[in-house]
């Protein structure tokens, strides 16, 4: 688990920085999300995963809605939103996750959970798809 936490601190210092940097015109093409609503995105993630790393901590059974992402990011108007608020918003919700984490017991990591209709898997386990999830959308944001 050390690892994977040294892999989202180094995650939020390399990259905040370099979304502070993106500017200009951040329009969809059709189909697809803005940068604005892909890093919108990134933060119901962080969100619905800290409701998810609190309750571990407090049920037994770990039962978890899944998420419409597609409607998440239209009702909160994130192409509406400045850009650097955006950031703040996620560089702040990823740092509280990092001290989170940091600070659920051991055992309460090997525990099952289940989100919507998928197969069940640890916390830990939950943990770590979170930073993939994030990697890969991070890299279509900042290529």
């Amino acid at each position: 688990m050390d690892t994977l936490l040294a892999e989202l601190k180094e995650i939020i210092e390399r990259v905040s920085g370099q979304l502070r940097a993106i500017v200009g015109a951040q329009v969809a093409a059709p189909g697809e999300w803005s940068k604005k609503q892909l890093l919108g995105h990134l933060i119901d993630s962080a969100t619905n995963n800290h409701q998810r790393f609190v309750r571990v901590q407090l049920e037994a059974e770990l039962r978890f809605p899944g998420y419409r992402q597609e409607e998440w990011v239209a009702v909160q108007h994130y192409q509406a939103e400045n850009w650097e608020e955006l950031v703040l918003l996620w560089e702040s919700c990823n740092r509280h996750l990092l001290h989170l984490v940091r600070y659920i017991p051991q055992d309460a990591l090997s525990k099952l959970c289940y989100i919507g209709e998928g197969v069940p898997i640890t916390v830990q386990t939950l943990f770590s798809e979170y930073l993939t999830h994030m990697k890969g959308h991070l890299a279509q944001l900042l290529s």
